[in-house]
Formats: C-alpha cells, structure tokens, sequence
C-alpha cells in the first residue's frame, strides 16, 4: 500500500458457482498466499499481485478489481451496498472480524493510514448518505414508532406478529393470545386485558375493541387490513407510506453516497502516487 499500485481484489459470490469454482479460488489465493475473508454472501482475497497474470479463466463467477476499483467495492461492500438488507452493518463487524486473523506484514497493514480511511470513510457515509436504510421492515418501523413509549403490549402472536416481537420486547411486558404457546420467555396473556402505554395490534381485533384501546393517552398501532389513522391510533396503510417515503429518501441518496465514496477513494490514491525523485519528480 505505500504506493497502492497492482492493489487487487478477487471476489466471487457464494451462490450460484459451480463446485469446481470453490477449490479453484481457494487454489488461486492459496498461491498468492492471500487469506480468503469469506461471509454468507461472497468470498474476496486481497493481493499487491497483477491479476492480469494469473491464470483464473477457467474460474467461473469470479470477479477481478485492481487499485481505485478495488478500493471503492470493498467501501461499497462495508457500507452495505452490495447487501440483500441495504446498509446493513453486520458486515463490518464481519471485516474487523477478519482483520484479525491476518499477519502483520499483511496487504491491508503495510500503510498505518489505510484501515483508519477505511473505517472513517464507512463511518461518514452511513452517516451521511444511510440515514434511512435497514428500516424498510414491519418490525423496524413499529419499533420507530415506539421508541418513546415505556412499555407496549403486543396483541396477536401469528406470523405478523411473531416477526414484529424481535424489535419491542424490551418494552412488551405483555402479548395478548386467544391460547397459551409453548414459549416461556415471552410473556403471554390468554384472552385476558392487558394496560399499556401503547398497543400493536396483529391480530383481527374488532373496531370497537380497537377504539376501546385507543382511549385516553394509549398510542395504538393497528396493522389490520382495514385500519385507518385518527386521532392516536397509526394505521398499517400509514406504515405502508413510512416505508415509501423511506425508499424514496434512499434512491436520492444513493447516488450521492457512491459519489463520495468514489471521491474519497480518488483523494486517498492522489496521497500514494509514486514518486522515484522526490520533490524533484513533481517539478522536472
């Protein structure tokens, strides 16, 4: 990295590669004795090497990036651009996770600066271009939704209500059912009445029941087919416009975000241009 030339990265995704592809990429970083960071989703070798002359024709699904390329999908990559979740986060912890494992005289440790204009640049674009993404689920909106309220109860435990109770139970202190489940760590209450400050309704209460709830000061959020907004209650067709407004903000956004990274990528490789004489090889 001290003059970020023949900077390569080998890349191939985990699915849809033929079996022969797995032993010749491992081979293929085995020679060039580049430690191979594998997640769910892909497997990727960093390498100072001229790919160009290494025989990988034969591979299939295998993807070579070299110097500013290379930089620039490993920071799309870490900010979760190439992710089934965009933006998730969960791959950096993956690369850190990584970074570990490699000896010091490793690649992505020779310049001191490189990782910490990796991690800050991740860092600066999440912050500024990310804002919105990974909040495009039910459970993630609800949980928005009730992030001022002290204690929720949940009533429904099917299946939207089981894929909303990862993202409140800190604050459910209880899930209202019409029969007991089999699972003791979440608090079920058969058919019986449950006071909360706020109430997630998954189930096909009655509009009465539901205006029932939403009396005095109790936030209802009633995700029914039929639901509709009004005074305190939030509708399912409202967390419907939440999540359109949120992949609205993304598509503005995105393009921005990759044009940052790519200055930054073009900034840090200006830094690390190689120059034989000196001062004198920028005025001869």
């Amino acid at each position: 990295f001290k003059s970020m030339t023949n900077f390569s990265i080998l890349h191939r995704t985990r699915s849809g590669n033929v079996a022969g592809a797995v032993s010749d990429f491992g081979l293929i970083c085995q020679s060039a004795e580049a430690p191979v960071w594998t997640t769910c989703l892909r497997e990727m070798a960093f390498l100072e090497e001229d790919l160009s002359q290494v025989s990988i024709g034969s591979v299939k699904g295998v993807e070579i990036r070299q110097d500013q390329e290379a930089l620039l999908f490993l920071l799309e990559v870490l900010c979760g651009l190439h992710s089934p979740v965009l933006g998730e986060t969960e791959v950096m912890g993956q690369f850190k996770t990584y970074l570990a494992t490699l000896p010091s005289d490793h690649i992505l440790y020779r310049d001191p600066r490189f990782l910490p204009f990796v991690q800050h640049t991740v860092k600066e674009a999440r912050t500024k271009f990310l804002p919105a993404t990974g909040a495009l689920s039910y459970g993630q909106i609800v949980r928005r939704w009730l992030k001022d309220t002290p204690d929720v109860t949940l009533w429904g435990f099917g299946s939207l209500g089981s894929e909303i109770w990862p993202w409140i139970r800190e604050k459910t202190n209880s899930v209202v059912v019409k029969k007991m489940r089999a699972v003791e760590s979440i608090p079920f209450v058969v058919g019986g009445e449950a006071k909360a400050s706020a109430h997630v309704i998954a189930a096909p209460l009655s509009d009465e029941k539901v205006r029932e709830l939403s009396d005095g000061s109790s936030l209802v959020i009633d995700l029914r087919d039929n639901s509709s907004s009004s005074g305190n209650v939030r509708s399912l067709h409202e967390l419907f416009a939440e999540i359109q407004k949120l992949k609205k903000t993304q598509a503005d956004l995105l393009p921005a975000g990759r044009e940052f990274l790519r200055t930054q990528v073009d900034v840090y490789f200006s830094h690390h241009q190689i120059r034989p004489f000196g001062w004198e090889d920028l005025c001869g």
